[in-house]
């Protein structure tokens, strides 16, 4: 990057009339002593008191964002910035827009992204509401970590910084407030540079309740992580529950084949039906997982998913067919060989032995049906990434 590069400070709005000014100002001073080319676009979210005129007396370009929303008027802002590099933070004066060298010295540096991170900076007395503070932004930038490996301490600070090429790269769509979250989970999935640096937090100026829900907001942005994994959401918990209803199963059938009552005492026959139902409930959430999983890869970037290369290499539709329509069978042999006995034309098994054949009778051919169905529909998505 040249010493010149352009740098457009996006500033969304939505009736802020009474601190605007004071952003644009601090934005344009703030290029000024940068001593780079630069622009402040205020990206006006259907304002009605007078935002707009403010804004353009400060000497902002405003643009409008027809659909309303935090991430609708970022998106918009950053479609029609100028700037090679993106600045963006709240017009509420809650981020000082003077501020801002360090994060475009990161950008300069080599980042595609850079968040700041209230908790390293001075967030100034009655800035942040302790349930923010104390348990909203610390268990979802935990999570984050956890789920996404981002190793960033505040996911939902407003100010950042990032290059005009990544904001086209993430191809981030969110119109609402977890639009912050999006933005973390696809430079995580593309594998973006991203840094973290001290950010301070001033008491707002707008004078009146803030946009933000904590409550619903706060969802959201756990709703967002949630839908970008589907492993934790289906996979981990249905083999979870798969598991142990197959073993559940697997011990009460042994039991009754070599030493019937002698160990186990405590689990009776009745549950062999609770572990068919642990087992099948499991195989349905797994494979609803993997159809996820897939339809996740087909709409953005998570490509390098164990999951999604364990598919790519072995899932074929026929083997799914196969694989189902085998179970189908041996659980209808099973079923078929319980009528035959009843009826005196076969051999019968003791009572124990004829309620397993039974139960996994069923339970395979159960299974198998839910496997070919399964095969097809992640066939549909499959289909896309081929």
């Amino acid at each position: 990057m040249t010493d010149k590069c352009l740098i457009s400070v996006v500033i969304p709005c939505l009736n802020e009339a009474r601190s605007l000014g004071l952003c644009v100002e601090r934005a344009r001073r703030a290029l000024k002593e940068l001593g780079r080319e630069g622009e402040v676009v205020v990206a006006d979210n259907g304002s009605t008191d007078g935002s707009e005129r403010v804004a353009q007396q400060a000497g902002a370009r405003v643009v409008r964002a027809a659909a309303r929303g935090y991430g609708a008027a970022l998106i918009e802002g950053f479609q029609s910035a100028h700037g090679g590099i993106l600045v963006m933070g709240d017009a509420d004066d809650s981020y000082h827009f003077d501020e801002i060298a360090p994060f475009v010295n990161k950008i300069e540096a080599g980042y595609d992204l850079v968040i700041g991170n209230r908790f390293r900076g001075r967030i100034e007395a009655g800035a942040m509401p302790p349930l923010h503070r104390y348990l909203g932004t610390p268990v979802l930038s935990r999570l984050a970590g956890f789920f996404f490996k981002t190793r960033i301490g505040d996911v939902n600070c407003g100010m950042r910084a990032l290059t005009k090429e990544a904001f086209n790269r993430m191809q981030l769509k969110v119109e609402g407030m977890e639009f912050a979250t999006e933005m973390i989970v696809k430079a995580a999935l593309c594998k973006l540079k991203i840094a973290e640096i001290p950010c301070n937090l001033y008491r707002d100026r707008r004078g009146r309740k803030p946009h933000l829900n904590t409550w619903p907001d706060g969802w959201r942005h756990l709703r967002f992580m949630l839908l970008f994994r589907p492993d934790w959401v289906f996979i981990v918990p249905g083999l979870c529950l798969a598991a142990a209803g197959l073993a559940g199963l697997a011990a009460l059938v042994l039991r009754d084949v070599f030493s019937p009552g002698l160990w186990l005492p405590v689990v009776t026959q009745n549950h062999m039906l609770s572990f068919m139902l642990l087992f099948l409930l499991g195989a349905q959430i797994t494979g609803l997982g993997l159809a996820a999983e897939v339809f996740s890869f087909s709409r953005h970037f998570d490509a390098e998913k164990k999951s999604i290369i364990f598919l790519q290499r072995h899932f074929t539709l026929e083997r799914g067919l196969l694989g189902g329509l085998a179970l189908i069978g041996a659980g209808a042999l099973g079923l078929l060989y319980l009528l035959v006995s009843y009826l005196g034309l076969w051999p019968s098994l003791s009572l124990l032995l004829r309620f397993d054949l039974a139960v996994c009778a069923i339970t395979s051919l159960t299974f198998g049906v839910q496997l070919v169905y399964s095969s097809f529909l992640l066939s549909l998505f499959y289909l896309k990434i081929k």
